[in-house]
């Protein structure tokens, strides 16, 4: 087997690839050992993922939806009450606040502090370029994930020379140049959803995807995090596609059918 970002022999790696990082929620969307190689699965989780996941947004959303990181912590958040607190979340939902200043912590003590403010993120900041190659990592793992265990499905993968712009800016950045997306949210983080199909009770959904043809020869990957759904395009660097579908689509989501479940 080869690995399908850098093509070397991984016949002997030893570690598995999650698709989405089990730091945001995910524990069944998972790559068998030498798909990625154990030289390009740490290369994405200290140089992609590490950096996606503390940035603002993604440390925030993760801290109020209680999704804990590989050694089980959920990430702290930061409140406002006559100066800047940490706060925590315990696995219960419980709320803590950390106050190192004493001059905050006698204010509370004294009620001259009396309301506590926290800052919430909705949304990453556009166009970045650490989310958009993290799009394309997940976007060439997800086209493994779909092809695998298929007869000739590593070849496939490996000689599609159309995969090679994505599968290299992914991997190593290609020259500092950037590969576009587009995010837009979809649904609330805190929607909850009922489909009969799916489970007898509201359900939450933490992250959706597929690959789909918007238009002739031109494959996108399409995920869904809290709500928020990000596309890129497999096949170029541009999505003016993706806008084009949107506008005779209605703003539909490409992933989410109309009749495919109630909000509740």
């Amino acid at each position: 087997m080869n690995c399908i970002f850098c093509k070397e022999i991984s016949d002997s790696s030893k570690s598995v690839e999650h698709i989405i990082p089990e730091s945001l929620g995910n524990k069944t969307h998972i790559l068998s050992r030498g798909i990625v190689c154990d030289k390009c699965n740490q290369y994405f989780a200290l140089k992609i993922e590490k950096k996606l996941l503390e940035k603002k947004y993604f440390t925030e959303v993760r801290h109020r939806n209680l999704i804990e990181n590989k050694k089980r912590k959920i990430p702290k958040s930061k409140g406002i009450i006559g100066g800047e607190v940490d706060v925590l979340k315990t696995r219960d939902g419980k709320t803590e606040v950390v106050v190192e200043d004493s001059k905050i912590f006698n204010g509370i003590l004294n009620g001259n502090f009396k309301h506590m403010i926290i800052p919430i993120i909705q949304e990453p900041e556009p166009n970045d370029k650490i989310l958009s190659r993290f799009l394309a990592k997940v976007a060439i793992e997800s086209l493994a994930q779909r092809f695998f265990p298929h007869v000739g499905w590593n070849e496939m993968l490996i000689e599609k020379e159309e995969l090679n712009p994505l599968r290299n800016y992914a991997r190593y950045g290609t020259q500092n140049k950037y590969w576009e997306y587009h995010q837009r949210r979809v649904y609330n983080e805190t929607d909850r959803f009922f489909n009969p199909n799916v489970s007898d009770v509201p359900y939450e959904v933490l992250h959706e995807q597929n690959l789909v043809y918007l238009q002739e020869k031109q494959l996108y990957f399409v995920l869904i995090l809290f709500g928020i759904e990000y596309v890129i395009n497999i096949t170029n660097p541009e999505i003016n596609g993706y806008l084009d579908w949107l506008s005779k689509n209605n703003n539909r989501s490409p992933i989410i059918g109309e009749n495919e479940r109630e909000t509740v």
